[in-house]
């Protein structure tokens, strides 16, 4: 029974069946991004990653806008032209105006741990990334719902690999409050980079340290 109610939540995302959520009188929508959601999920990362370019200057947003558009642009073409490979882009947007009010990035990726049966290295595993809310539309459980889509999703990719299910997902380490949104969905956290590199390899990553977390899949 579980496996069919799996297996219809996979179709929801995947065959665009709209899924509803009514939430303080808004109603939305999960569905694969398209082509013309694009702009708008830029212009969402943009905000929610890149919250230290200042407000004011609008050609600096404008020009990270355009490299998550060009890398996501990217993405989806090498969707269309290999079906078969494993990796989701999923909004949520307002029912009324299509308007994006969050969005989730599911892919696979090398386990960022390497278990003691692993001998022929580190196997694909979902890989949570890019998850974001509008700030107009947090505390309405938007991001947990797409949290769960992927947990979903991942599930159906792993029922056939000879390997442990596990889905991943990594924060800043300084990034407080989205290190606790895991906690509290029961992720468990892995690995500090911090603590697993030295400082002079911290140095060579080119960005903050982050912090690894993976919760099991129940197949």
């Amino acid at each position: 029974m579980f496996l069919i109610f799996l297996t219809l939540c996979y179709y929801w995302v995947f065959l665009d069946l709209q899924c509803y959520l009514c939430a303080d009188a808004i109603q939305l929508n999960y569905r694969t991004a398209k082509v013309v959601d694009l702009p708008g999920i830029a212009k969402l990362l943009t905000k929610t990653f890149e919250d230290d370019i200042p407000s004011w200057n609008i050609l600096q947003s404008k020009i990270v806008e355009n490299k998550y558009e060009k890398q996501l642009r990217k993405r989806m073409k090498e969707l269309v032209q290999s079906p078969g490979v494993h990796h989701a882009l999923v909004v949520a947007c307002t029912n009324d105006t299509n308007q994006i009010a969050g969005f989730m990035e599911l892919g696979t990726m090398p386990s960022p741990l390497a278990t003691c049966n692993e001998t022929k290295g580190r196997p694909e595993r979902p890989y949570l990334a890019n998850l974001a809310v509008d700030k107009d539309f947090r505390r309405q459980k938007m991001g947990s719902k797409l949290v769960e889509l992927a947990i979903l999703i991942s599930a159906q990719w792993s029922m056939d690999k000879d390997v442990d299910a596990v889905i991943y997902l990594a924060v800043d380490k300084e990034n407080k409050a989205a290190a606790q949104f895991y906690d509290n969905l029961e992720f468990c956290r892995v690995m500090d980079e911090t603590e697993r590199l030295s400082k002079r390899a911290q140095r060579k990553l080119k960005r903050k340290p982050r912090l690894y977390f993976e919760r099991k899949l129940d197949l």
